[in-house]
């Protein structure tokens, strides 16, 4: 059965989230028994059985993904975890120094990590390979004083989670992942840029990560 979500205003992208409108991936949300004062600046991981909106961004907002092998590492670490650790994705986007999905996992707080440590070796041995300096200083230098164990900071700590606690809150954050290239200028429409699920939605064809409960042609 398909999820059948609340109708949301979007302006001149309206018209394209009404053609995806019952495509939704299926979502069971979790027992929303908690105090919802305070959820949109919260961030915490409130159970397994909720599905998360989460954030995770490069330090000082360098745009190491306008690398295509830097994209290709996150989308690899992305469905590794996928295939092997039990997440699944019910929508994304990878921006130039920073990425947004919906995600829901049994041990979700452990994949990002993991995800995060793969991505920043992968990323310091291109630039390393690719003598580029200039982003390895600025890496080096955004490093915390405690982390001894590694010359460089890739990621800023956390990853932001935002529980899914209603339907509405699960469409406003799908349209928001798909409008942020838009916004930002990187793509003309939504399903013009390649490196998201709106692709996914708008053609009902698998692209670089499937997702998860999605009904595809």
């Amino acid at each position: 059965m398909r999820l059948y979500l609340p109708k949301l205003e979007l302006g001149k992208e309206d018209f394209f989230y009404k053609k995806l409108y019952c495509l939704i991936p299926k979502l069971q949300l979790g027992n929303a028994k908690h105090i919802l004062i305070g959820v949109r600046t919260t961030y915490s991981i409130k159970g397994d059985d909720y599905a998360y909106f989460v954030t995770s961004t490069i330090v000082n907002w360098l745009p190491v993904f306008r690398y295509s092998q830097c994209t290709e590492f996150l989308i690899e670490a992305l469905n590794y975890s996928k295939l092997r650790k039990g997440l699944k994705i019910y929508a994304w986007v990878i921006m130039p120094e920073h990425f947004h999905m919906i995600c829901k996992s049994k041990n979700l707080v452990d994949i990002i990590r993991s995800i995060k440590s793969y991505t920043a070796k992968r990323i310091i041995y291109f630039l390393e390979q690719s003598n580029n300096e200039k982003l390895l200083n600025l890496f080096r230098l955004s490093k915390k004083q405690y982390k001894e164990s590694s010359r460089y900071q890739i990621w800023q700590e956390g990853f932001k989670p935002k529980a899914i606690l209603s339907e509405n809150i699960y469409w406003q954050k799908i349209c928001y992942v798909h409008n942020n290239p838009v916004k930002r200028g990187l793509a003309k429409n939504i399903e013009g840029y390649e490196l998201s699920s709106a692709r996914d939605f708008a053609y009902r064809k698998p692209g670089k990560i499937v997702i998860d409960d999605f009904e595809y042609d």
